[in-house]
């Protein structure tokens, strides 16, 4: 599993994607080291043991993840494996800057998966951090070249979302 940064970034965020095709394979310390960071998981829960989704959640979660927006089949299991693994601040790879700073995470299973990704680079995560990467953890390819696509060009597909919710 590699975490590659894409080409572009959103208002100065670095955008960076892994595919994630079962959670044990998730490594224990991430390369590069990402700070605190967003995730949004495009997973298919239904296809990931219990073991490797809490496996998967809790390396996430010790890695400085602030707010994990799960999408996808199973999304609410998905959400509730990573509220159930949050760890302590002692536990925390990268310490937030107070012991209520991580946000848990959100469902977004019942919303198209551009609904997802306009959360994640716009509303999850610490406002007051402006440079927090977000890390789009993807299990299919399906899904990776959607996302892809969509973030051809971030300031655009931002704009597009706001547009159409207007």
């Amino acid at each position: 599993m590699q975490i590659q940064l894409l080409d572009r970034e959103y208002d100065s965020r670095p955008i960076y994607f892994a595919e994630l095709v079962d959670g044990d394979e998730w490594p224990p310390v991430l390369s590069p080291n990402l700070g605190r960071f967003v995730a949004l998981i495009t997973l298919d829960a239904r296809t990931v043991s219990e073991d490797g989704l809490r496996s998967f959640a809790a390396a996430l979660m010790r890695q400085g993840c602030l707010e994990a927006v799960a999408w996808g089949p199973g999304a609410d299991e998905t959400h509730q494996v990573l509220d159930s693994v949050r760890p302590s601040r002692t536990e925390m790879a990268v310490k937030p800057p107070a012991p209520d700073m991580y946000t848990a995470a959100a469902s977004r299973s019942d919303e198209p998966i551009e609904e997802a990704l306009w959360y994640s680079l716009m509303c999850a995560g610490d406002v007051d951090i402006e440079t927090h990467p977000t890390l789009l953890v993807i299990s299919q390819p399906t899904w990776r070249d959607e996302l892809l696509a969509l973030l051809a060009d971030p300031d655009a597909f931002v704009r597009a979302q706001v547009d159409a919710s207007s």
